[in-house]
C-alpha cells in the first residue's frame, strides 16, 4: 500500500512543479484528490498560501477520495468546506507544516480522518525547497545557471557565443526565470551582452523576475536597455559611497540602488543577499558571468546549479570558461558537488547539481 501512496504523491508533486509560480515567501500548497471507489481521473487543485474557497471544489464528483497534500496546510478549516461536497477517506501528507506543526493534525482528527505522514518526503520537499530554505536559513535560495561546451567554454577566443546551448535549453532557462523571484548578473555581462533579462514563454504569460546587477563602482551606462524596462524592477547593488551622482541619475529613472559593504574591494555577496532578502526576494537565479559564478561558488552561496552541456569542443587558453575568477589553488579546496539529476534536452545534456552533503 505504501508504494501506491508514494507513486501517487510523486504524480501530485510532478504536476504541481509544472504549475508552480513565484510564491512570494509563502508555501506552495497543492491538493490532489484520488477517487478510491470508482475509476475516474485524478483531480488536482493548487494554491499559493492559504486561500481556500469551497467553490474551488464544487466540480468534484460525489464519492470517496484520498487527499494528497505534498505540503501540510497550517489549518484544517478547509476540510469543513470539502465535507459539503465529497467524502475523504485518508489524508496523505509529504512535508509537515513548518510554522504551525500539529494544528492541522488536531482539526483532522476531530473530523475522524486517517492521516499518513512522510510520504516521499524528498520529492515533496523539492516542491517547496525555496520556502523551506527561506524559513530555516532566513536568506535567499540561490540557483546558478550556465551553458557551456563540452570543454567548459562559454564563448570562443573571439567572443562568439551565440548560441552554444540548444533552443530547448534556452526554453528551460526562460522557464526557470519565470520560477524565481530575481535574476542576477554582474556588470561585465551587462557591458558585453546588453541583456534584458526577461522571461519569454510560449503560450504562457511569464512573470518577469526582478533584475539585479552587481556593479561595485556603479559604472553602468545609463542607456543600457535593462534600465528602461517597465515589466519588472531593476536593482543595482554597489559599494557604499561609490558614485553619488550616478546613484541619483539611476534613481531618477526608477532604478533602486542598494549600497553594501565591500569584501576584497568588491560587493560583499553575504551583505548583498541579506539586503535582497529584506526586500522579500526569496529566490535568485544567477546567470553570470564567469567571475560572478566563481564568487558564489567559492563562498558556498548557492543551493543548486543548472549546467547545460553542448556537444562542442571550443578550446583555446583565452576562451572564457563558465566559471572563472581566481580559481581554487588545490583540489582539496575545490567545490564539491552532488548530482541531483540529468537529462537530454535537444542536443544538450542538462545536469542539475547541489553542494555536496557533509556527512
Amino acid at each position: 500500500m505504501n508504494n501506491i501512496y508514494n507513486k501517487t504523491m510523486k504524480k501530485a508533486v510532478n504536476l504541481a512543479i509544472k504549475c508552480a509560480r513565484k510564491g512570494g515567501g509563502k508555501p506552495f500548497v497543492p491538493f490532489y484528490f484520488v477517487a478510491i471507489d470508482k475509476k475516474t481521473e485524478d483531480k488536482f487543485y493548487f494554491f499559493i498560501g492559504e486561500g481556500y474557497q469551497s467553490a474551488d471544489f464544487l466540480d468534484l464528483e460525489k464519492g470517496k477520495y484520498n487527499l494528497y497534500l505534498p505540503y501540510e496546510p497550517s489549518s484544517g478549516l478547509f476540510l469543513h468546506q470539502l465535507l459539503e461536497t465529497i467524502n475523504i477517506a485518508k489524508i496523505i501528507i509529504g512535508v509537515d507544516n513548518l510554522e504551525m506543526p500539529g494544528a492541522f493534525e488536531r482539526e483532522a482528527k476531530a473530523l475522524n480522518f486517517d492521516i499518513i505522514r512522510g510520504v516521499t518526503s524528498n520529492e515533496t520537499r523539492q516542491l517547496n525547497e525555496v520556502y523551506i530554505y527561506n524559513f530555516t536559513h532566513k536568506k535567499p535560495y540561490i540557483v546558478l545557471s550556465f551553458g557551456m561546451s563540452l570543454d567548459g567554454k562559454i564563448a570562443t577566443k573571439t567572443g562568439d557565443s551565440r548560441y552554444i546551448s540548444s533552443p530547448e535549453s534556452r526554453v528551460l532557462v526562460h522557464e526557470l526565470r519565470d520560477r524565481y523571484d530575481a535574476i542576477l548578473v554582474g556588470i561585465n555581462t551587462i557591458r558585453v551582452d546588453h541583456p534584458t533579462l526577461t522571461a519569454r514563454l510560449k503560450n504562457k504569460t511569464a512573470l518577469d523576475p526582478i533584475r539585479v546587477v552587481l556593479d561595485s563602482h556603479l559604472s553602468i551606462n545609463l542607456e543600457e536597455p535593462i534600465l528602461h524596462l517597465s515589466s519588472a524592477t531593476t536593482l543595482i547593488v554597489t559599494l557604499k559611497n561609490s558614485n553619488s551622482a550616478k546613484k541619483q541619475a539611476l534613481e531618477q529613472i526608477g532604478v533602486e540602488v542598494i549600497e553594501v559593504e565591500q569584501k576584497d574591494g568588491k560587493v560583499s555577496l553575504e551583505h548583498a543577499m541579506a539586503e535582497l532578502y529584506k526586500r522579500r526576494i526569496n529566490s535568485i537565479f544567477v546567470e553570470g558571468g564567469s567571475t560572478v559564478h566563481f564568487s558564489f561558488i567559492s563562498q558556498q552561496l548557492f543551493n543548486k546549479i543548472y549546467a547545460y552541456i553542448s556537444p562542442l569542443i571550443i578550446g583555446g587558453v583565452s576562451a572564457p570558461s563558465a566559471v572563472g575568477g581566481e580559481g581554487f589553488g588545490y583540489l582539496k579546496d575545490a567545490a564539491q558537488l552532488d548530482f541531483i539529476s540529468y537529462k537530454r534536452l535537444g542536443k544538450d545534456l542538462v545536469v542539475i547539481l547541489s553542494q555536496a552533503r557533509k556527512d
